[in-house]
């Protein structure tokens, strides 16, 4: 039976004021990681015995899983998340990631509201009525939306004995370090601990936590007895269960190249070995990560050469590495960076530049959401270039539909220059490429929109000379995109995408570029060279404002040709203001208007007079 109308409308309204992509269900781009079967059987056993312990009259109000980065947390509570979910005792599964702008601490309480709602009608409708009578609710403090938007309805439905208090629900805040502010946080994580047991019942909502042990979110549990606040670290997987993923992910590699292995007697024995297995849990233990990149780069079907000879390139590379390496340093997070930069390392010198500058905007960018054509047409790359760098990119780069890393783990790789060294993306000229970029897109859309009007206002008066007051023309819009796009739907999408992704980022990205002066001397260059269309200027001017407090910060001696820049710039658009004022007083004076107390016959002896 569907929701009523008006409920669906009001959890749409809510919707709004969500972190969007993060929950368990999430389309698109995110995916809920999942433990590989068979692994993490003992903790999540733990956290099982944990929750169900709740049935007997224990106080804690709170489960933190705890653990280094990539130490598998996320894979651990989806696992959980998901065995909830199929049993109907899933509450809400948020997923908060910093690089993917999904880490808003004002916005967790409606987030959970709204996911709570979702799948429990009688919650929905105390919710609803609550924000009804108080819309200011959604503006309101963290805690205050706590109180009222989740303990006062559960308490209600536990005074009412509701059916859907008569087992707990489970809530997972997974990364819940990554979000920002902190001390909201932390005002969070209090309301959890505080949230009062009613008398007689069990509590209706379960609460797990999982993070890497940040100062800001150890030091507010500490406050909490270990009776309250219930602490699990997650470690690494064990050798056996690295070995059994390793076995089972190239056994997928084998049957990715039937024709290779088809007259191989015994493909369990033959290829790899155990003793090369083997070889990779002992060097790289602890962690499903670095053993993934390698399946993926050693299966991918992309790259040149045959699984086997890959996989002995790469043994022998890393033989030679780990010689030259203290023992310290022999850990999975070491193997990965090697695994990385041996991956990069194979691309050819031709088209490495265009790779790195894929990878750059992924590492930097990882919030936006351009598949593979409007990706590539952004950066003006050709479609044999793109093809060309992402025949080398597959072990770290997806494609099939939004183009983003496999795991963070890469961004955060090329972002650390300790580690990427020479292959090191700097943010500075990343930032100061998509400026640039940007910038122009937002001129060619801004002026394919007026374009546009003036398209409509042909048709609708063919006679009108100022159509609109539109003032822009090419001369051909799509010529862009007219080579091997696909059609004219296509095409149109591929607009659009990039339209979102310009119009979100051109301004910040302009605003961070800009913070250096070279960089600022060049975007003022760009804005000068642009031949802008006056309807898109607002963005405009809120760059050039920001341009000039920029310049303000700088020493006298240092502002030179960037300053004279921004003047001559406002100048020209205080002469264009000028002209257009002086040809309407023209227009205006050379046909006055008749003065009122003229009687006809003066009008007719001026004519006569005229003649």
């Amino acid at each position: 039976m569907p929701p009523p109308v008006g409920r669906v409308n009001a959890l749409s309204d809510l919707k709004v004021h969500t972190i969007q992509g993060a929950d368990l269900n999430a389309t698109g781009r995110f995916t809920p990681p999942r433990c590989y079967p068979g692994t993490r059987r003992v903790l999540r056993g733990i956290v099982t015995d944990h929750l169900n312990r709740i049935r007997r009259p224990v106080s804690w109000r709170l489960l933190w899983l705890y653990g280094p980065a990539y130490s598998g947390k996320s894979s651990v509570v989806g696992t959980i998340a998901k065995e909830w979910d199929d049993e109907s005792r899933l509450a809400a599964a948020i997923f908060f990631s910093r690089a993917h702008k999904r880490n808003n601490s004002a916005l967790i309480i409606l987030t959970l509201v709204y996911h709570l709602a979702e799948r429990c009608p009688e919650y929905s409708v105390l919710v609803i009525q609550e924000l009804h009578e108080d819309p200011h609710l959604l503006q309101q403090d963290l805690v205050t939306q706590f109180k009222r938007l989740i303990e006062a309805p559960f308490h209600k439905l536990t005074e009412t004995d509701s059916p859907l208090i008569q087992q707990s629900l489970l809530v997972i805040l997974d990364g819940l370090d990554e979000c920002e502010p902190a001390e909201q946080v932390h005002d969070l994580i209090k309301a959890i601990c505080t949230y009062p047991r009613f008398a007689g019942s069990q509590p209706p909502l379960l609460w797990i936590i999982s993070s890497r042990p940040e100062p800001h979110v150890e030091s507010t549990l500490a406050g909490f007895p270990p009776s309250m606040v219930l602490r699990q670290e997650v470690a690494g997987p064990d050798d056996a269960e690295l070995l059994s993923f390793l076995r089972s992910g190239f056994q997928q590699v084998r049957r990715a190249y039937p024709d290779l292995f088809s007259g191989w007697v015994d493909q369990e024995n033959v290829w790899p070995p155990t003793s090369e297995l083997e070889k990779i849990v002992n060097v790289a233990p602890g962690s499903f990560l670095f053993t993934s990149v390698l399946l993926r780069f050693v299966g991918d079907t992309n790259t040149d050469g045959a699984p086997p000879d890959r996989f002995a390139r790469f043994l022998d590379a890393l033989d030679r590495h780990l010689r030259g390496a203290s023992l310290p340093e022999r850990n999975w997070s070491h193997c990965l960076d090697f695994l990385y930069t041996f991956i990069l390392g194979a691309i050819p010198t031709e088209v490495r530049q265009t790779a790195m500058r894929i990878l750059g905007v992924c590492a930097y960018f990882p919030a936006s959401s351009l598949s593979a054509l409007p990706f590539a047409r952004f950066l003006r790359i050709s479609q044999v270039e793109w093809k060309g760098a992402i025949n080398y990119l597959h072990s770290v780069l997806d494609t099939e539909q939004e183009v983003h890393f496999h795991e963070e783990a890469f961004g955060d790789f090329l972002r650390d220059p300790s580690r990427s060294r020479d292959l090191h993306v700097e943010a500075l000229g990343m930032s100061e490429e998509v400026a640039l970029l940007s910038l122009r897109w937002y001129n060619w859309l801004t002026r394919r929109a007026c374009v546009a009007r003036r398209s409509e206002a042909k048709a609708l008066d063919p006679l009108d000379r100022n159509h609109a007051g539109v003032c822009c023309s090419l001369d051909d819009p799509l010529a862009e995109f007219s080579r091997g796009a696909g059609t004219t739907g296509d095409i149109s999408k591929c607009i659009e995408s990039i339209q979102v992704f310009v119009f979100d980022i051109v301004f910040d990205t302009c605003t961070d570029a800009s913070r250096d002066q070279r960089t600022l001397t060049r975007l003022l260059d760009e804005i000068n060279q642009l031949n802008w269309c006056r309807r898109g200027d607002s963005v405009l001017l809120r760059i050039m404002k920001v341009f000039s407090t920029k310049l303000d910060e700088k020493r006298p001696e240092d502002r030179g040709l960037a300053g004279r820049r921004i003047v001559v710039f406002l100048l020209l658009y205080l002469l264009l203001f000028l002209l257009f004022y002086s040809l309407l007083v023209l227009s205006q004076w050379q046909n006055p208007p008749r003065r009122q107390t003229e009687t006809p016959s003066q009008l007719l002896g001026h004519e006569a007079g005229g003649v």
